[in-house]
């Protein structure tokens, strides 16, 4: 049985504030910049990837963690242009670390 602590702190993890203040679900915020939020989602499928989504710019995107590399069925929900604005800020070492870390959190929940 997980302890309240461990309770609030997946709370705390798995939700964010929309402007207007009402708490959403989320699976597991990496970073959000500007509209686009990126994240990982407890115990997913493999291989590991992570989640890239705009509700303003209409992006619904997958991305392998190990590559970077789009997965297929997210071709036609993104540009080619984002796609690479994407690849490139998580090559680096920072971000990319931060992107390991969390997926690998969010699989030990």
């Amino acid at each position: 049985m997980r302890t309240l602590e461990e309770l609030l702190e997946q709370w705390i993890d798995t939700t964010a504030i929309w402007t207007d203040g009402r708490v959403y679900k989320i699976k597991g915020l990496v970073d959000s910049i500007n509209d686009l939020q990126i994240n990982v989602w407890p115990d997913d499928h493999n291989p590991p990837h992570f989640h890239v989504k705009s509700t303003q710019r209409n992006i619904n995107a997958t991305f392998f963690l190990d590559t970077l590399e789009l997965r297929t069925d997210s071709v036609n929900t993104i540009t080619n242009k984002d796609v690479k604005k994407i690849q490139a800020f998580f090559s680096l070492e920072p971000m990319r670390k931060k992107l390991y870390e969390k997926y690998k959190a969010m699989q030990q929940k």
